[in-house]
Order: C-alpha cells, then sequence, then structure tokens
C-alpha cells in the first residue's frame, strides 16, 4: 500500500516575480488538464498530450522551491491566501468544483509527474462525492500519487494565538508584509499561509494580481508602473507583459475550442437522432453537403449506396439534389423512389443537406 508523502516545508520560499510568472502558468495548466479530462478518458491520446506538453510548465514552476501551496475557495486560486488572476473565468470554474468537492487545497511538489497528473485527474471526475466523504488525500495515497498531496489552509498565530485573519502581522502587533526581498522577491513560509500579503505586494507589482478584473491595457500600465518604480527589470517586465499576452489569448482560444466542440457534439447527436428515427420509419437517409458527398448515413441509407463516398451529379438523384427541389420520384439503382431534401446554409458556412428516400 502505498503510504502517504507529506510536504516537507522547512525553510521559507522565495517567489520572484520572474518565479510568479511561471505559478501562475502552471495554475493555467493545471486548469487546461483539468477541463480535458472532463471531455476525455484519462486514456485517452488528446488527454495524454494535454498532460505531456504541460509538464515543462510544471517543471519551471517547481525549479528552486520546495512546493507550489494551492488553495481553493470563494470562487478563487490562491498561492497561500494571494488570489493569482482573480478575473479568470478558467481559475473560478476550477475553484468552485475542487471546493464542491471539500479540496481546499493541494500542495504541488517539484516530484510530480505525468502519472501523478493522470491518476489524481481520473480520481476527481470519477469519484467526487467519494472524495468528499473520505478526502482526496485518501485517493491520491491509495493511487500511489506522490508528487500532489492535499494541503489544508492552516489557522495564523498572532500574537500567540491563534486566528483565521488572512493579515499577517509584525512584531508590533500592526498588519503587515512578510519581508519583501530586494528586486521585487516575496519571502513566503510554504503551507502555513502566513505571508500573503507578501505574495500579494508581489503578484500587484507583476500584474497578476487585482481586486477586479483589469483589461490587457490596464494589465501592461501595471506591468510598466513597477519598471518606473524601479520594481523590475525590463527583461521581467517584457517577459511578464510577453507571457500574460499568451496566457489570455490561449485561455480565449480554449474556452472557444470547447464551446465549439460542445455546439459539434451537440449536432452530431442531433444528427445521430434524426437518421434513427428516420430508419425506424423505414426511410434511408443521409446527411451530405454542398459537393454531394455523404457524411453520414443510417442504416437502410448504407445499405442503398454502400461504401460510395458520393453521389454522382450526373445520376437522377445528382440532378435533383442540385435542382433544390423539396420532392420528387427519382430512380436509384433500377428502383423508383420518393426523394426529400431539407437544406441548411449556415452564414458564412457550406450548404448541409438531409436528403431521405422512401
Amino acid at each position: 500500500m502505498a503510504t502517504q508523502t507529506e510536504p516537507k516545508s522547512i525553510k521559507p520560499q522565495v517567489f520572484s516575480p520572474a518565479k510568479l510568472v511561471e505559478v501562475v502558468s502552471a495554475v493555467r495548466a493545471f486548469c487546461v488538464i483539468y477541463n480535458t479530462s472532463l471531455t476525455y478518458d484519462t486514456m485517452n491520446q488528446i488527454f495524454q498530450k494535454a498532460v505531456e506538453e504541460r509538464m515543462p510548465v510544471f517543471k519551471a514552476a517547481l525549479s528552486g522551491v520546495q512546493e507550489l501551496p494551492i488553495f481553493f475557495g470563494d470562487g478563487q486560486i490562491r498561492l497561500g491566501t494571494a488570489p493569482l488572476d482573480p478575473g479568470s473565468g478558467m481559475f473560478q470554474k476550477l475553484s468552485n468544483e475542487f471546493q464542491s468537492m471539500g479540496i481546499s487545497g493541494i500542495s504541488i511538489l517539484p516530484s510530480v509527474s505525468e502519472d501523478d497528473i493522470r491518476n489524481m485527474m481520473k480520481t476527481v471526475v470519477a469519484f467526487p462525492d467519494e472524495i468528499a466523504g473520505l478526502g482526496l488525500q485518501h485517493f491520491l495515497s491509495r493511487d500511489g500519487v506522490v508528487g500532489i498531496v492535499e494541503n489544508k489552509p492552516m489557522a495564523q498565530p498572532v500574537n500567540g494565538d491563534v486566528s483565521e485573519s488572512s493579515e499577517p502581522r509584525g512584531q508590533d502587533g500592526n498588519e503587515t508584509g512578510a519581508p519583501v526581498g530586494r528586486g521585487g522577491e516575496s519571502t513566503v513560509a510554504p503551507n502555513t499561509g502566513t505571508a500573503a500579503e507578501a505574495h500579494a505586494a508581489a503578484l500587484r507589482r507583476t500584474g497578476h494580481m487585482s481586486p477586479s478584473p483589469r483589461s490587457m491595457r490596464d494589465f501592461i500600465t501595471g506591468a510598466i508602473g513597477a519598471l518606473g518604480r524601479s520594481e523590475a527589470k525590463v527583461e521581467e517586465v517584457a517577459d511578464i507583459i510577453a507571457t500574460e499576452f499568451e496566457h489570455r489569448l490561449n485561455e480565449r482560444i480554449e474556452q472557444a475550442g470547447r464551446a465549439s466542440e460542445k455546439r459539434m457534439r451537440r449536432l452530431e447527436d442531433m444528427q445521430d437522432l434524426i437518421l434513427k428515427e428516420l430508419e425506424n420509419h423505414a426511410v434511408a437517409a443521409f446527411v451530405i453537403d454542398s459537393h454531394l458527398r455523404i457524411l453520414s448515413a443510417n442504416a437502410l441509407g448504407r445499405g442503398i449506396f454502400g461504401d460510395t463516398a458520393a453521389i454522382d451529379s450526373k445520376s437522377p438523384l445528382g440532378a435533383f439534389i442540385l435542382s433544390q427541389c423539396d420532392r420528387q420520384e427519382v430512380t436509384v439503382s433500377g428502383v423508383v423512389r420518393t426523394a426529400h431534401l431539407l437544406t441548411a446554409t449556415p452564414a458564412g458556412g457550406d450548404s448541409m443537406m438531409l436528403l431521405s428516400l422512401e
């Protein structure tokens, strides 16, 4: 039986502005992999490729750090208690879904492997109710996942007492941020969340944190402002802006791709339903395009044309289709049949036709 692996939190971690950019990238990669697991089985090549392609992102973010303590709550993903990219719908979705399973946080360790990520995604998709009851770590240990461990926020000490406040305090008892090193680096104690403001300060400087969603122009203005205040180097600001642009673009593409994929699946399901229903009424049916290529057919339709890829435009049936008449008697393979045609032409798209033969 696999033994539970606990993250080692000995020395404070230092997250530079450049490292915070890598952390945000890693969290985005995690979101993309999770969304992919909702559509494809973890053994599917598309899912496998999604994990494989994003492993370098995790390795870059984990290079030189002890762990990435990520927490979920209130529709946000946090590093410690500092929200990461709070305007991201992708982050909000993951946070809400993980929180609904009772997963309040995880730590991703430098040893994380493709198998760790695959096994975790397989579990959270298949056993959400069980995770809510037994806890994520039960399943991670069972499945031999050692590079990801469940992590719960810990109460913070304030003047010797335990407090749930997210604001760390200095020696004088006043609210203050944790030490911020030279060049905009933030010193952070892992797991405890006691350096939330250090995260927040560094994230604000790099433009990865704001109290509300911001436009790309506002993001760039904030990043350039950090340069003017000598809080970041030119190379860091350029990399931050380029990376943020790439991530925002990829997120939009990902969202558009998922929406398009869902629409295509709905259309395919509707198409299959119509073809099957016509078959139940002893009607041969086909879906064809403007080039008379047969895109799909029910069993009766395949019985007429077999493996034929397209209808001959010079045949009586082809001539009927090109005429765009609604109904006509035609001879097909020596048999006189009543043909019906329905045509749909989406804006800017190719015509799709439903052809039925009685």
